[in-house]
């Protein structure tokens, strides 16, 4: 597949209740999954944190293998495996090509407007001048060669057919035509991307935050997106194309392999290759994961009124969602109402924030805009779905020994899943700690806790006690 659109495709997936970043991966069939490139210069969502959903390197799949052909089969795999290796080679110049546009032409565009500082040059472009040397030296290394024996080998039609039909893997001109020391050295490079990837965000908003600031930045944007060598393309639709090639190297690497015989020389260099770059994208998305995350938990933090008195960035905690609740609450007068907070589900804490405002109600215009309402380390968490003759699509939060909370939320699905996140995760925290208490790392919990803890859950059955009066 020839042209800019062969460079490869991004993953994406969304939802509301987690914040975005790349993932980079590959599906078991081969085909890639499409992304909506960006359009504008606007800050560009590429998939959901998910913490669940992290892969560790020794859970990649093995790589596929041609079983061994038969004399029939071995012209037809190897007509295939060549097509395969143009494949590779064709896209590869194309993302060469791609490259050189945003390295040599956008980059040194920018910069000699003098519109931006090298700071900001750097934190939109990244290393992608490092990136673009390094393939230019591994084509050049492996694939030049390469490419001059295809088109020799297709001169010659009649040498062609009596090298397929040869089944001698010693062939001097079938070991020639390996494309796996390639891909091996390339496995040693793939690292520089994790560098690009984690600041891919920082980047799509950079774009975005300099072009609305400075109206000559911005119209240097729209000249250059017009020019010939940009094909009306903007600048963020550019910047994604380093990150689509890496998720492209795993498929053309399964469907190299479907079609190269482990007798065959570059069937080992292959599957080396394809377990290098495995593992060195899953580590990528592993750290773009943990840099979104920890970008999540500093904006929230930062929202907080006081939050220098509360410890809310710590290395284990990710960020889950977040929901606007609605509360019954009861005034001085004796009547009923309904206020509304913020709340955030981590792993292992639940954030309870209310905006604040004055007697009038009018929210305050202020840097840190939050209250803290609630703090609640997850082991000392309850929580448990309420009736709806008590509140509608509702459930009750409860710090043990401290408060307790009667949240609605908007559907009873949005309920059950908050109920069922809250609950499995508990169950983790306390699971880890009674696995250190068993080490002898942690002295035993309060007493006073475990006491109170099974008192609630001893009433969890009983929600006729319950009344608006003791949410207040």
């Amino acid at each position: 597949s020839g042209g800019s659109s062969s460079s490869g495709g991004s993953s994406s997936s969304g939802g509301s209740s987690s914040s975005g970043g790349s993932s980079l991966s590959s599906n078991s069939s081969g085909q890639e999954a499409e992304a909506t490139p960006p359009q504008g210069e606007t800050t560009t969502t590429i998939t959901t944190i998910t913490p669940a959903a992290t892969t560790s390197p020794s859970a990649v799949r093995s790589p596929p293998s041609a079983p061994e052909a038969t004399p029939r089969t071995v012209e037809k795999k190897s007509r295939l495996r060549r097509c395969a290796i143009e494949e590779v080679i064709a896209t590869e110049v194309d993302y060469i090509a791609d490259l050189q546009v945003i390295s040599k032409f956008l980059e040194n565009n920018i910069k000699e407007s003098g519109l931006l500082s090298e700071k900001q040059l750097y934190g939109i472009f990244c290393n992608v001048s490092m990136i673009h040397g390094t393939h230019v030296l591994l084509f050049e290394k492996h694939l030049n060669q390469l490419k001059a024996q295809i088109a020799a080998t297709k001169e010659n039609p009649t040498e062609e057919e009596e090298q397929d039909s040869d089944d001698d893997n010693d062939d001097p001109k079938t070991r020639s035509q390996c494309i796996g020391p390639f891909f091996v050295d390339l496995s040693l490079f793939v690292k520089i991307y994790t560098i690009y990837c984690n600041n891919q965000a920082a980047s799509m908003q950079a774009v975005h935050e300099l072009s609305s600031a400075l109206p000559k930045f911005h119209s240097l944007l729209q000249q250059l997106s017009s020019s010939p060598q940009c094909s009306s393309q903007p600048l963020s639709g550019w910047l994604i194309k380093p990150i689509q090639r890496i998720c492209k190297y795993p498929l053309l690497l399964r469907e190299l392999l479907r079609h190269t015989l482990p007798s065959h020389p570059d069937h080992g260099a292959l599957v080396s290759a394809y377990e290098g770059i495995n593992q060195a994208v899953t580590a990528i998305n592993e750290s773009k994961r943990d840099m979104e995350n920890a970008d999540v938990l500093l904006r929230i933090w930062q929202s907080i009124e006081n939050s220098n008195k509360i410890s809310l960035i710590a290395p284990s905690r990710r960020y889950i969602r977040e929901a606007v609740f609605r509360e019954p609450i009861t005034t001085k007068k004796g009547k009923r109402g309904h206020s509304e907070s913020t709340w955030y589900l981590f792993n292992d804490l639940i954030l309870g924030l209310k905006e604040k405002r004055n007697k009038k109600k009018v929210r305050l215009a202020s840097s840190a805009p939050y209250a803290l309402y609630a703090f609640i380390p997850m082991a000392h968490c309850l929580v448990r779905a309420l009736p709806s003759s008590v509140i509608s699509n509702g459930f009750e939060l409860s710090h043990v020994g401290h408060a307790k909370f009667a949240l609605e939320c908007a559907t009873v699905r949005e309920r059950d899943q908050w109920v069922q996140e809250i609950t499995e995760f508990r169950a983790l925290v306390v699971k880890k700690r009674t696995d250190r208490q068993r080490r002898g790392t942690i002295g035993p919990a309060s007493p006073r806790l475990d006491k109170d803890i099974m008192r609630r859950m001893a009433k969890e059955n009983n929600p006729s006690k319950l009344s608006f009066t003791s949410f207040t």
